[in-house]
């Protein structure tokens, strides 16, 4: 099954239902060339305002596969355990790297991800 780019898919924590979404943005500098490359992941609890983005830069490495739900999934328990709060906070930007082997950690640890 084919996904259409751009849609988000539902992830359901604890009962609550999360949208997510993988991207990837940079600033067009003409000719063809690009500057701060970064893939992204985008998570919101349904009903909620807020959004978070996590933003994996290229300089910085080569990004785990955010296509994953269950990478996502430890992306978005990390995120909350450094005190994101999806019900409350308003949008609010991380630095996926910054996230990143906790939530590997995160990810190895549970079953069936």
């Amino acid at each position: 099954m084919v996904r259409k780019a751009g849609r988000a898919r539902r992830l359901t924590v604890d009962g609550d239902s999360f949208f997510w979404s993988v991207g990837h943005d940079h600033q067009a500098l003409g000719n063809g060339r690009y500057q701060d490359c970064r893939d992204t992941l985008s998570l919101r609890l349904a009903r909620a305002n807020g959004r978070l983005l996590i933003t994996f830069p290229e300089t910085s490495g080569t990004p785990p596969n955010l296509n994953r739900p269950g990478t996502a999934r430890a992306l978005l328990d990390e995120a909350r355990a450094q005190g994101w709060q999806p019900a409350r906070d308003p949008s609010r930007e991380l630095d996926g790297w910054s996230l990143l082997e906790a939530a590997a950690t995160r990810r190895t640890a549970a079953p069936n991800s």
